[in-house]
């Protein structure tokens, strides 16, 4: 597909800001933003802060005026990001550079992040094993990293893997312990062959080779599983008392110790979830929602995609206060968040790629009315929003 012309594409993408696109023009932008966006990550260009300044201040008052920023004075709801949004992001982090500096060339660039700057973050993690050595590993190459208890254990293509292991009896089951700092996520294929993606500050311990009637790991943070199917044996989920016991299915946990709930989202599947004596069956598109304290389990229809936006690439923000939004860019940032005064009662809506700056969220916040100062790692949430 031939490459957008540049006034042609500033134009529909400025239509499409104000809703005034035509049916044909909506196809022709949604294939320029399909084919640049897959383009992005082979570039090596820079965007330099005086061409970003400019589309910013262009689109932001766009984003302002038409794309739903809605402020009173009992509640404040801003909409930071809805699939028109998401296309005037793409145009300030990326596509424009693209314009100003490869005219004609067939690269779309990425956005380098400047030294002042907070990255966002990456693969990532650190496995114990069960002698106790622990071992940092990141997405490149392909390593043989240890044996245990005849279990071969790979880092392979960004992920952990667990290859043919077998075990004599069960007093012999060695443990490992998969842990993801802030800043960090990583996959992790189980001896079974089930996969799990931890999101950052996660960790999961697991036997290095399933024996017995069961399959059973233990979580904290937040991880999403897709179990290979095994009726003899089924695949459990512990995240401190809380306990998901499955089949086959896909599902998510959100088990964070500064979240109010235990989350379960499940997307295939059948999944039970016992909390005490409390036993709940979740249906696909139903979450349940664990109360530490009182044990209460409630069965809810789940927004799955807000469930797993992580896992894809995107910080999902629909109906979250501040403090909540706050908690995941603390753990994706490695930053800490401290409140001058009363949490502002703000409420959020839409989603972010994950892959931005720190500074192209907080500035976004910023445009919102959001009073903040950041030094070094901390984020400071100053007294006077309302």
């Amino acid at each position: 597909m031939q490459h957008p012309d540049k006034e042609r594409f500033e134009l529909l993408a400025e239509k499409m800001l104000r809703g005034t696109l035509t049916p044909d023009e909506r196809f022709q932008l949604n294939n320029w933003f399909s084919m640049l966006e897959n383009e992005a990550s082979s570039s090596q260009a820079v965007v330099t802060d005086e061409t970003e300044e400019i589309l910013k201040a262009r689109l932001l008052s766009h984003i302002k005026q038409d794309a739903g920023l809605v402020v009173n004075s009992k509640r404040r709801k801003i909409f930071i990001y809805n699939w028109q949004v998401a296309a005037s992001l793409i145009i300030i982090l990326g596509i424009s550079a693209w314009f100003y500096y490869h005219k004609g060339k067939d690269v779309v660039p990425q956005v380098t992040v400047a030294q002042s700057d907070i990255a966002p973050g990456k693969n990532g993690a650190v496995l114990t094993l069960s002698d106790g050595r622990r071992i940092s590993l990141d997405s490149s190459g392909n390593t043989s990293i240890a044996v245990q208890e005849g279990t071969q254990v790979i880092n392979k293509n960004g992920a952990l893997q667990y290859l043919d292991g077998k075990q004599a009896n069960e007093k012999s089951v060695a443990y490992n312990t998969l842990f993801t700092p802030e800043g960090r996520q990583y996959k992790l294929i189980l001896p079974d062959g089930s996969q799990a993606w931890l999101n950052a500050k996660s960790s999961c311990r697991y036997p290095v080779a399933f024996t017995g009637n069961s399959r059973t790991v233990e979580i904290t943070g937040e991880v999403y599983f897709e179990v290979m199917h095994n009726a003899a044996c089924p695949f459990v989920v512990k995240a401190g008392k809380t306990e998901v016991c499955v089949l086959g299915t896909h599902f998510n946990v959100n088990a964070y110790s500064d979240e109010e709930d235990v989350c379960t989202t499940l997307l295939q599947g059948a999944v039970k979830v016992t909390e005490g004596k409390a036993i709940k069956y979740l249906k696909p598109g139903q979450q349940s929602v664990i109360d530490p304290v009182s044990g209460n389990i409630q069965v809810v229809e789940a927004d799955t995609e807000a469930a797993v936006a992580w896992k894809n690439g995107f910080f999902q923000f629909e109906g979250s206060g501040l403090a909540a939004m706050l908690r995941q860019l603390s753990r994706w940032y490695g930053i800490e968040v401290r409140y001058e005064g009363a949490v502002p009662n703000m409420r959020f809506g839409g989603k972010l790629k994950r892959s931005l700056p720190l500074s192209g969220v907080l500035k976004l916040l910023k445009e919102g009315g959001i009073r903040y100062t950041l030094q070094n790692r901390l984020l400071t949430i100053l007294s006077d929003n309302q």
